[in-house]
């Protein structure tokens, strides 16, 4: 996914004892499986607008979860994750580090994947039922199968399913079923593939295969009770996990849909409330101990007066898309002079800010060029103007660490002792390039003058970060033409080939789930150049034709596409490990980028939390593993 606008801040003054908090996270969530804190009480949320939003950005004629899921606001899948949706498989709501990113059977106990990859058979625990007025209504696989009928022709899911067989046959209105969806029994989902997809089991996690129970009204309906609701189910969803929308209780769905009155829990621009689902039961949920008895969510306010809330207790924790900081830098100076009233906890964003390189535009169809960018580039005095070591972390890779286990937390092949070192190693690298006929390791080329790089600006991100770059690169004789570029401006520029340039500054990416799948796939692949939902600006693994008729004087650029395939149809540890390999050899043997942070979700916990965790699968707080104090 890529990222939206403003996504970095200015420099804030935090003590370096808070470096560590940054690399060992600080949750403090119980052992699974241990009693654990206390159980009750309300948990009350406040969720800041985006960047850019206004205050009320809750459209009054749009239900609220639906129409947050639907345009990418973390909150909703947290809602839905913690509270309201459980899915065939899902996470823990914990850190990387205490394994967050680890898919774990959720509304499944377990599944199967046949040896060519093609059928993921899915066996799902038998007992559950809904949330009232469902409460006598069982968890079956026909349920998943409306799911993912809703997400091929109503919700924005083609991307993830297109895979499953008759999937966009369905989405396109071909057919009348999903040919690829067989429901044997009851609690029997078996899901046929054209093409081996390693990742299955995350896209199966994703909020979109949330179950749909039949409609009462008409039980051959395709998607159920969301029949009817294609503008929006959120006001109308019957929960699956351990918290409903209060009222709930009350939806009819024997009337018509437009005659149905949604939940009294949801008021659009205002508020979502959270009460127990009476039908869940602790013991048929591994992953979620839900020790409130109620959450309150409330929207509109400003980051400022989010912090201020909890500061004066009359909220209890901010959840914020936003990004770092999420806590204005003079509260988070505040609490560091008053850790008695909260401590700050600091956990990685899985959001990579990174410099781009244009392969098919001189002098970067050069690797020793790439490489002495690489060298070049002063990544902590880049960190430093984004917002210092409470912002992000310096990265030497180019995924987040949680979609390799952490396994490259500590891999940096362009790291240097100090200055003098990586000067000499950059120039090392010039020295080697055709770009520099006297071989002194400074490029001599007509082409390293007037570089064109656009970079992305917001009031996050600072002219200070651009003149840093501006001034590295010139060591090695690249000479930048930088212009800074809001949004809409830049992405249009960097994601059209004709109009790529030959650098790209300070934009990012975020996973859409912890698998290199999603993440790579998206980034690196040619099918994804041009592609809606992908965005490769190093034009990786284009053609001597497309290039040709894009304009390009070079006739051919490298593609990784032969390891992405390699790694494509594994499971589990094994894809981990693949995408892992596949990331250092891009870094060493191709440097298409130069990834220089890792940004951070930062969060003031107040004693009265007796508990908390982070859930590094969304990127937030993780409202189930929270406990209030008595």
């Amino acid at each position: 996914m890529t990222l939206p606008g403003a996504r970095a801040r200015a420099t804030v003054g935090v003590a370096i004892a808070f470096a560590a908090l940054v690399a060992a996270g600080c949750s403090t969530a119980p052992p699974l499986g241990t009693k654990g804190p206390p159980h009750g009480g309300t948990l009350r949320v406040v969720v800041p607008p985006q960047p850019g939003a206004p205050p009320s950005y809750i459209p009054p004629d749009k239900t609220t979860l639906d129409w947050l899921q639907q345009n990418s606001y973390t909150d909703a899948a947290e809602l839905l994750r913690c509270c309201l949706g459980r899915t065939l498989l899902s996470y823990v709501g914990r850190p990387t580090n205490l394994g967050g990113a680890e898919l774990r059977p959720d509304l499944a106990t377990s599944f199967d994947v046949s040896s060519d990859g093609l059928t993921w058979t899915f066996h799902i625990r038998s007992g559950l039922h809904y949330a009232p007025p469902m409460q006598h209504t069982d968890i079956t696989a026909g349920d998943f199968v409306r799911a993912l009928q809703r997400a091929a022709r109503v919700g924005p899911g083609v991307p993830y399913y297109s895979a499953i067989v008759g999937f966009d046959d369905y989405a396109g209105g071909k057919a009348q079923s999903i040919a690829g969806l067989e429901t044997p029994d009851m609690h029997t989902l078996v899901v046929h593939l054209s093409v081996a997809q390693g990742d299955f089991g995350y896209r199966m996690s994703l909020a979109y295969v949330v179950p749909l129970p039949p409609s009462p009204a008409d039980p051959s309906a395709p998607y159920g009770i969301a029949t009817g609701h294609d503008d929006g189910d959120g006001f109308f969803i019957v929960s699956s996990g351990p918290y409903m929308l209060a009222g709930s209780d009350k939806l009819d769905f024997s009337a018509a849909p437009a005659k149905q009155t949604g939940a009294a829990g949801v008021v659009p621009g205002n508020s979502v409330t959270l009460v127990r689902n009476p039908s869940w039961r602790a013991a048929d949920d591994p992953l979620r101990p839900a020790y409130v008895d109620r959450i309150v969510i409330t929207y509109g306010m400003t980051l400022r007066q989010a912090a201020t809330a909890v500061m004066d207790g009359h909220e209890d924790i901010t959840l914020v898309v936003a990004p770092p900081p999420q806590v204005p830098p003079d509260i988070i100076r505040w609490y560091q002079a008053n850790p008695s009233r909260g401590r700050v906890v600091i956990e990685p964003r899985d959001s990579i800010r990174y410099i781009s390189m244009n392969l098919a535009t001189p002098p970067f169809d050069d690797i020793h060029v790439r490489r002495a960018v690489a060298f070049a580039l002063d990544r902590t005095a880049i960190e430093d103007a984004f917002g210092g070591a409470v912002d992000g972390t310096v990265i030497g890779h180019l995924a987040p660490d949680s979609l390799e286990d952490n396994a490259l937390i500590n891999y940096d092949p362009y790291r240097s002792a100090n200055e003098q070192t990586r000067l000499l190693k950059a120039r090392q690298e010039m020295a080697q390039s055709r770009y520099d006929s006297k071989h002194a390791g400074s490029c001599d080329a007509a082409v390293c003058q007037h570089v064109v790089a656009p970079a992305l600006t917001t009031p996050q991100t600072p002219a200070a970060m651009a003149d840093v770059v501006r001034t590295e690169l010139a060591q090695i004789g690249i000479h930048l033409d930088i212009t800074l570029k809001r949004g809409p401006a830049f992405f249009n520029q960097v994601g059209t080939p004709m109009t790529d340039p030959a650098m790209a500054l300070f934009w990012g990416w975020i996973q859409d789930y912890p698998s290199g799948s999603d993440y790579f796939v998206l980034l690196y692949s040619a099918q994804n150049i041009q592609s809606p939902v992908g965005f490769n600006p190093s034009l990786l693994g284009a053609t001597p034709s497309e290039l040709h008729d894009w304009g390009y004087t070079v006739t051919s650029v490298p593609s990784v596409q032969d390891r992405m395939d390699e790694c494509l149809p594994l499971v589990g540890s094994r894809q981990t490990a693949c995408w892992t390999a596949f990331d250092e050899y891009m870094m060493e043997k191709i440097v298409p980028a130069v990834p220089f942070v890792s940004e951070s979700y930062i969060e003031i916990v107040p004693p009265r939390l007796v508990a908390y965790s982070y859930d590094q699968f969304v990127g937030v707080p993780a409202l189930d593993q929270i406990a209030l104090a008595r």
